[in-house]
């Protein structure tokens, strides 16, 4: 699915994360930190024609966040909601400006079920941040795996 994600960048004429010479950015601080945090999500009516859950109920989302950092990553994850359209207002990570425009953030979407039926994937996205996403203080991308939408805000910390 990853594979899938960054293709889909280079149709756009977007960078996958990694690529090219380091960004230099012209007004935020390189060295700012900033919260990337899962907001909202759409997800589809079903899983590949099944229903997300043995119980018909909708998906129990919940999304892990992988920030860039100095020597590693820092992560976060969302509590889990049960919805088609759920929203957060925690889980999310911290990292530098420098590093989320050079680097993008890794988010995994799943749907939390029980022992009789595993978990489920719902999504793995590599988000490169731009600096006007950072000035925005949004993003979201469309029909991600099994999303119709997912969006992430961007605070300064």
């Amino acid at each position: 699915m990853r594979t899938a994600l960054i293709a889909s960048f280079a149709l756009f004429g977007l960078a996958a994360c990694g690529e090219d010479d380091p960004v230099q950015l012209t007004t935020v601080d390189p060295a700012s930190k900033w919260v990337v945090q899962p907001s909202r999500a759409e997800v589809r009516a079903n899983d590949g024609g099944e229903d997300w859950d043995i119980d018909n109920s909708a998906p129990d989302i919940v999304v892990k966040t992988s920030c860039p950092a100095s020597g590693g990553n820092t992560t976060g994850e969302t509590n889990e909601v049960e919805s088609y359209t759920p929203t957060w207002s925690g889980g999310g990570c911290t990292a530098r400006a420098d590093d989320l425009v050079n680097d993008g953030v890794d988010f995994e979407v799943r749907d939390v079920d029980t022992s009789l039926d595993p978990d489920d994937g719902v999504a793995e996205a590599s988000l490169q941040i731009t600096e006007d996403d950072l000035l925005a203080g949004t993003v979201t991308i469309t029909r991600v795996g099994d999303l119709e939408s997912f969006t992430v805000t961007l605070t300064e910390d």
